[in-house]
């Protein structure tokens, strides 16, 4: 997540002194895991506030969709203090409230009348360390840790970890280890997750990428989502630049072993990247997810796997909603259905999706567009006939976004899309009647307050 960094300088209003100053008085109060910070030169914060206002249907078990209706909210503050010039101090703090629920403690009103929840969460804590005489940068804490190189197919997720980045002969390596669960303190049941990265510039034109990562599962935990697990990922990404164009293509392995059963996956992706003028851009993108076509092994895709801690934020960037997660949810969940029935699902995947986006409208209007197919790579998974569809097609949605700012960062926009399901949901659902049946189709309509600071 990208900040815009709004820092305290000597002189500044009285007016921001005070606003400033109310912030962190609130957080210190209300959350005991947060120091006193100081105000000074050294001080900044950054972050957003966020309203949604959803309508949407969910495919169900029946022909009809479940219905939908929530108002969403999340405040996001980043305090930064910078001891020294090779030390800075990070507290991130998050409120997330849905009108007319309770707080996610459950301890005051939060959304609901009187409000005054117990709701202040620690997101992140660490120290950011750059060792003296060097390039080399150290983070320790609960931190976010992504496979930025793979726009997080593989991870992309807050954890406590330590993180490690340098530059060697022109290349950027980084470093990453986090341990995700702890089931006894006296036994060997930890969930550890291990990173390296590499990224280098071949010339003007040319970038390349290299990633492994290895999570190691081991609980006791019966109610875990994997008890035994060892997973590799690994693989390359290329960016080229061509004028106003550009073109990505990545490769990521899966292998290793899941509770018992070997594993072996991998995904693909080629996406061009197009200026077709100073205030319009627009992207072409495919996809492919293999398919577990062997019952001796288990080939689903895990990268990525909410299940397992890892975030489910793959393919965030591709501006849908329904088939593909969200990008701009809060608290109200996701379905991505393409990703979660077809790649996870064991049936593998292919997407074709592209984007298109307008700034500078009439009116100072912006509008973001997109559209996507999506089939299963194979109609059956683990050579069993019982789990072959009627057909391949998962399905096609068209998404879009129309918004404006005022005041320079109050945006305010009206995002919607609509998802029709193809054969692959053939006979997967009920009717009135008890007999098997097609979902209906389904849409999701947003508008939504985005204040970031």
């Amino acid at each position: 997540m990208k900040f815009n960094r709004f820092t305290m300088k000597k002189g500044g209003t009285m007016k921001t002194v005070q606003i400033l100053t109310s912030l962190i008085l609130a957080l210190c109060v209300a959350s005991p895991a947060m120091a006193t910070l100081k105000i000074s030169d050294n001080f900044s914060v950054a972050g957003y506030l966020r309203t949604q206002f959803d309508l949407q249907t969910l495919k169900d078990q029946s022909v009809n969709p479940k219905s939908e209706s929530v108002i969403d909210q999340r405040f996001r503050l980043k305090s930064t203090y910078t001891v020294n010039d090779n030390l800075y101090l990070v507290y991130y703090a998050e409120v997330d409230t849905q009108w007319g629920l309770k707080s996610k403690g459950n301890v005051g009103g939060g959304g609901q009348a009187g409000t005054d929840g117990v709701n202040i969460e620690s997101k992140n804590v660490y120290a950011d360390l750059k060792i003296p005489d060097s390039n080399a940068k150290v983070r320790v804490g609960l931190q976010g840790i992504a496979d930025e190189v793979f726009e997080g197919m593989v991870i992309d997720e807050d954890m406590a970890g330590l993180s490690f980045s340098t530059d060697l002969g022109g290349m950027k390596l980084m470093v990453n280890y986090a341990k995700l669960n702890e089931t006894e303190k006296t036994q060997w049941d930890d969930t550890d997750f291990y990173g390296l990265i590499g990224e280098t510039k071949l010339s003007d034109m040319a970038n390349l990428g290299l990633g492994a990562y290895f999570l190691d599962v081991n609980t006791t935990d019966p109610t875990a989502f994997l008890q035994d697990a060892s997973i590799f990922w690994y693989g390359a990404r290329t960016d080229l630049k061509l004028g106003k164009a550009g073109l990505a293509g990545m490769l990521i392995v899966q292998s290793g072993e899941i509770d018992s059963q070997d594993t072996t996956a991998f995904m693909a992706s080629v996406k061009g990247n197009f200026s077709l003028a100073d205030a319009a851009k627009a992207t072409l993108r495919l996809t492919y997810f293999s398919s577990d076509d062997d019952a001796d092994n288990d080939g689903a895709w895990y990268g990525g796997h909410d299940d397992l801690g890892l975030g489910m934020t793959d393919m965030t960037s591709e501006g849908l909603m329904i088939m593909l997660k969200d990008k701009w949810i809060c608290n109200n969940g996701t379905t991505a259905y393409a990703i979660e029935d077809g790649a996870r699902g064991g049936y593998g995947m292919i997407g074709l999706t592209g984007t298109a986006s307008f700034s500078k409208l009439p009116n100072d209007l912006y509008l973001n567009l997109a559209a996507g197919a999506f089939m299963a790579a194979d109609d059956t998974k683990d050579g069993d006939a019982s789990t072959k569809r009627q057909g391949n097609m998962i399905g096609y949605e068209v998404a879009g976004q129309i918004g404006k700012k005022f005041a320079d960062k109050f945006d305010l926009s009206l995002r919607g899309a609509y998802a029709v399901f193809g054969d692959f949901y053939d006979d997967t659902v009920t009717n009135e009647n008890g007999n098997p049946d097609s979902p209906d189709n389904v849409y999701k309509v947003s508008m939504m307050i985005n204040v970031p600071f």
